[in-house]
């Protein structure tokens, strides 16, 4: 920006083999190099979250579904953990089900657990179910804290409906996550 001084100016590079000479390219560059960091982090939760280079299997095809429906964990558990920072005031049943907010909310003893939280409310209090400590200095949580969190959470959500049930019989909600949009 304009409005730095010029100790203040952050000054990085990228170094890369594709020939940039316009800062269209250089745009460019940087966009796919942004999009790639992503695909390493699907990767490496796909490894640490699932699991799966850990998994034997006595057919291919065993293999392969697995390795499939891991990745497809993987991506889910990516977009549960960053969509609430792309998107906090967004509410949060547009991931989570309602049983899932007012679990979480009864459990949290928030004043008003009808009402649906924010995203970012959601998220911050899933990841501290996981162990994330929201210090003031601590870094935004990650997809681990949120996976130990989602695990908690999906206790809360059956114990919530055991008692719910008892209280007047209806069928349990699924997950937005598994609803078409």
């Amino acid at each position: 920006p304009p409005d730095l001084a010029p100790d203040e100016v952050l000054d990085w590079r990228l170094y890369t083999t594709r020939p940039v000479t316009t800062s269209a390219e250089a745009q460019d560059c940087v966009r796919d190099y942004a999009a790639r960091w992503s695909i390493e982090v699907l990767f490496r939760t796909w490894k640490s979250v699932q699991r799966t280079l850990e998994r034997q299997y006595r057919s291919l095809a065993a293999l392969k579904a697995s390795l499939a429906m891991d990745l497809v964990l993987a991506f889910l558990h990516l977009y549960t953990t960053r969509l609430p920072r792309t998107e906090p005031d967004a509410p949060a049943t547009k991931v989570f089900s309602v049983d899932e907010c007012q679990a979480l909310a009864v459990y949290r003893d928030w004043p008003d657990h009808e009402a649906v939280p924010t995203l970012a409310a959601m998220g911050r209090e899933i990841a501290l179910l996981g162990g994330y400590r929201a210090r003031k200095l601590d870094r935004p949580a990650g997809v681990m804290c949120f996976v130990r969190g989602l695990a908690k959470l999906a206790v809360l959500v059956v114990m919530w409906r055991r008692a719910c049930r008892r209280l007047a019989p209806s069928r349990p909600e699924p997950s937005a996550l598994t609803r078409d949009p």
